[in-house]
């Protein structure tokens, strides 16, 4: 329920053009800082048009909200990719080659993006 927040903060929802993608992107303003909250899924046996998109629509409102900070958190259901965040070579992740991990982890390098939660799920990913 997010009737306390939204009158207590000032908060906007960032649309996306990409319809295929379960994502929603919401700015909050804090005081004087604004952050942008991310939530995404990505259901099992996605296709590359999905990664693709969900990667631009991100890339979208990070270039147009570029001094405000963003938190992504979701599920984009890639069993097969190891995730790796080093400060000097960014996001990677090591999957079999043609995997959609790939158009992620190069898309949020790009955007210099880092992964925060190193916690394995209950299957050890």
């Amino acid at each position: 329920m997010a009737t306390p927040l939204v009158n207590k903060y000032k908060t906007s929802h960032l649309a996306t053009q990409f319809i295929n993608v379960e994502h929603l992107f919401v700015l909050l303003s804090i005081n004087n800082e604004t952050i942008i909250f991310g939530a995404v899924y990505i259901p099992p046996g996605l296709n590359h048009d999905a990664c693709i998109d969900h990667c631009s629509a991100v890339e979208h409102i990070v270039e147009n909200n570029h001094n405000n900070k963003l938190y992504l958190f979701g599920d984009h259901n890639l069993p097969h990719a190891t995730w790796n965040y080093s400060y000097d070579d960014g996001l990677s992740d090591s999957c079999p080659a043609e995997y959609p991990a790939i158009i992620i982890s190069e898309s949020f390098f790009y955007l210099n993006l880092s992964q925060a939660n190193g916690i394995p799920n209950p299957r050890l990913m």
